[in-house]
């Protein structure tokens, strides 16, 4: 199975399994009794009054749990490593590692990563890994902050993707974050808005 293959599989199931708790929790906490006809405010099937939200529905600048606005991060900041395990199509079990950090030694061969919390792993570079830093097809340096994908057999990680940002990069990177964050601070509330 192609690693492309695996990746698109991660990302789904991720991506499903998010929206299905989100929508279990959203039902599960409307346990309201629906109103009569009868009851004052009461309306007809798929309708609501004023201020009245449906299951999972957020009010102007609400936000649920473990959600963010643009510019903001969550109380852990970004994720710095994981580790899961998927199916194939085929019926075998993969293990999957994903690291962001900073590449403390790189060779022809291999890229030993190191994230903030101290957590370090060495990946294997193949003739198939897909390698790029600041968007062009180059190899990482030791210090560039780096993303990586890889998969585990055994003790051996071997990177899919390593994806590297110099630290001058990083910097224009950081600084297009923090004036995104202040311009949407800054701007106008209610439906005038740009």
């Amino acid at each position: 199975m192609g690693k492309g293959r695996i990746a698109a599989i991660v990302a789904a199931a991720t991506l499903g399994a998010a929206a299905f708790t989100g929508a279990a929790v959203a039902l599960a906490a409307d346990d309201r009794p629906s109103p009569t006809a009868s009851e004052p405010g009461a309306h007809g099937p798929g309708e609501r009054g004023p201020g009245e939200r449906g299951p999972g529905e957020r009010g102007p600048g609400e936000r649920g749990p473990g959600e963010h606005g643009p510019g903001e991060r969550g109380p852990g900041g970004d994720m710095l490593h994981s580790e899961g395990v998927i199916e194939d199509s085929d019926g075998d079990f993969i293990t999957v590692r994903m690291q962001q950090g900073e590449a403390t030694a790189v060779s022809s061969t291999s890229i030993t990563v190191a994230s903030a919390d101290g957590y370090t792993s060495t990946y294997a570079l193949n003739d198939k890994t897909i390698v790029e830093r600041d968007g062009e097809d180059a190899a990482p340096q030791v210090g560039d902050t780096v993303h990586v994908r890889g998969t585990v057999t055994g003790s051996t990680a071997t990177a899919d993707m390593v994806h590297a940002m110099s630290a001058e990069r990083a910097q224009e990177l950081e600084e297009h974050r923090a004036a995104m964050h202040d311009w949407m601070t800054q701007r106008p509330e209610g439906p005038g808005r740009a």
